[in-house]
């Protein structure tokens, strides 16, 4: 049963998952059009996948982290747009069933974002690709543990928002607009009060990020598990 209910789920979310699709094969062609700038034009293949595989999926994983806000605010809200979730309501699966379904699949695009370019970083290696100019390229491009914060927000905002509403735009665009709001509230409260300071800016907005993401994640849970209407 829960096969079936996150086939549905994927097919509900195709779109998007079409997108990062091609995100990451616009991505890996920018690091194939970079890799040409540089001295592994002259070397063996197993250097040039590597540095297209490492640089392609780090950029791809920096794109996409946009991708989960589309998700997330689209897994609740379509289906009761299209009034499928009614018809799901009356199906044998239970409604914690059909939330660990949409929790795997959100979750799995998560993973994929945050695990993907440290895997392919870890098989080009081991296929014999060097990855010292890829670092090279990547020098000052933010990495998956800078990244995640901002992504498990998107996750979350956009979680918590669908359960609630009953459309796919406002979700998606509140889990766009939160990281933003959030980025200005915080600058707000450094000029008026001089928090946070400096040096610990971004590290404040990161944790702020992944503790209102998770908050978020959970009210929506706990909303969907409770909630009357499918």
């Amino acid at each position: 049963m829960i096969y079936a209910l996150i086939r549905k789920d994927l097919r509900l979310c195709r779109l998007p998952l079409v997108v990062m699709l091609c995100m990451l094969m616009a991505c890996l062609a920018i690091a194939w059009a970079l890799m040409s700038t540089t001295a592994l034009r002259d070397t063996g293949l197993a250097s040039a996948v590597g540095f297209v595989l490492v640089v392609g999926t780090r950029f791809a994983g920096i794109v996409a982290t946009g991708v989960l806000a589309v998700i997330s605010g689209m897994i609740f809200a379509t289906e009761r747009a299209d009034r499928s979730a009614e018809f799901l309501a009356y199906l044998p699966p239970s409604k914690a069933m059909v939330l660990l379904s949409k929790f795997l699949v959100v979750a799995g695009c998560l993973l994929i974002v945050w695990a993907g370019p440290t895997i392919v970083a870890t098989v080009a290696e081991s296929i014999g690709g060097s990855t010292d100019a890829a670092t090279e390229v990547l020098k000052g491009q933010p990495n998956s543990s800078q990244y995640m914060p901002l992504a498990i927000m998107f996750m979350g905002i956009g979680w918590c928002s669908s359960a609630f509403l009953s459309s796919t735009g406002p979700p998606v665009a509140l889990s766009f607009m939160s990281p933003l709001a959030l980025g200005g509230a915080l600058a707000c409260s450094q000029s008026l009060v001089g928090w946070p300071a400096q040096n610990v800016y971004a590290e404040v907005y990161s944790a702020l990020c992944a503790v209102l993401g998770c908050i978020a994640f959970l009210t929506g849970t706990i909303y969907f598990l409770n909630r009357v209407e499918p």
